[in-house]
């Protein structure tokens, strides 16, 4: 798992992504994106073992995952946090609040981060 430095630093390298990053067409990623990424990924550093990114879409998807939970943040370029939760073993899946496309705040991010290391319920 990688140290939250290790994060910080791959997300910056997305300022450096020209048109076209993908292959797919995607735009490069705005100063601001970035921005919010490093600002969330600084919120959750106590976590920063648990924690993959990987820019994914036009986004940024910031992933949690230990001992069978999981939390994938989608973070956009206005820097709302979208939420998909669950557990591996059974497959369950909760997305954002009561099932609504809900940004996330930074409590429930807090709250998200806890339950997938263990400690605190909030998954579901």
């Amino acid at each position: 798992m990688a140290a939250l430095e290790d994060i910080l630093e791959q997300l910056e390298s997305y300022r450096l992504y020209a048109l076209d990053w993908d292959t797919w067409g995607a735009a490069p990623f705005a100063p601001e994106h970035v921005d919010h990424a490093v600002r969330i990924a600084q919120l959750l550093g106590d976590y920063a073992d648990l924690m993959h990114v990987s820019p994914y879409n036009g986004r940024v998807q910031l992933e949690l995952r230990h001992a069978g939970r999981f939390a994938e943040l989608d973070i956009v370029a206005d820097g709302a946090v979208y939420v998909l939760s669950g557990t591996q073993d059974p497959l369950t899946f909760h997305q954002g609040d009561d099932q609504e496309d809900t940004p996330a705040s930074d409590e429930e991010l807090l709250r998200l981060a806890r339950w997938v290391h263990g400690d605190g319920d909030g998954g579901d």
